[in-house]
């Protein structure tokens, strides 16, 4: 398998486990389960959710090509991770305007991973193709 499906199809299920857990622990009432590392909140896990179904259906599409989602969702993580560090607050924590997204730092580098993940992938297929011609 190519390492643009490995990125979407790996990164799909780790977001589609995400989701699980944060559903699972907010109606089990414990959304800070994880303490500082995670908290969960339903928008949260419904992002999270949409993400992995759009990751996961990009890496078994035939007729897709991978790498533009590859980079857009590279980007997307890297982004998040960047903005959680460096601006937590900017989009709304706490709640503000029924907006309920907040970073914690175990999630910014998680969202740094992957995206540096799908970022290597990208690299290397360009890298990979300059080689060959």
């Amino acid at each position: 398998m190519r390492p643009a499906r490995v990125y979407l199809l790996g990164s799909g299920l780790a977001l589609a486990a995400l989701a699980i857990l944060g559903f699972a622990l907010v109606e089990a009432g414990a959304p800070r389960a994880l303490g500082r590392a995670a908290a969960f909140d339903p928008s949260q896990s419904l992002l999270h959710a949409g993400l992995a179904a759009v990751s996961v259906a990009a890496g078994l599409a035939p007729r897709v090509h991978p790498m533009r989602w590859v980079v857009g969702l590279a980007t997307f993580h890297l982004a998040l991770g960047t903005l959680g560090l460096l601006a937590p607050g900017l989009f709304g924590y706490p709640a503000r305007a029924g907006l309920a997204l907040r970073w914690e730092t175990g999630e910014c580098f998680a969202h740094l991973l992957l995206g540096g993940w799908g970022a290597y992938v990208a690299s290397n297929a360009a890298t990979e193709k300059k080689e060959r011609d």
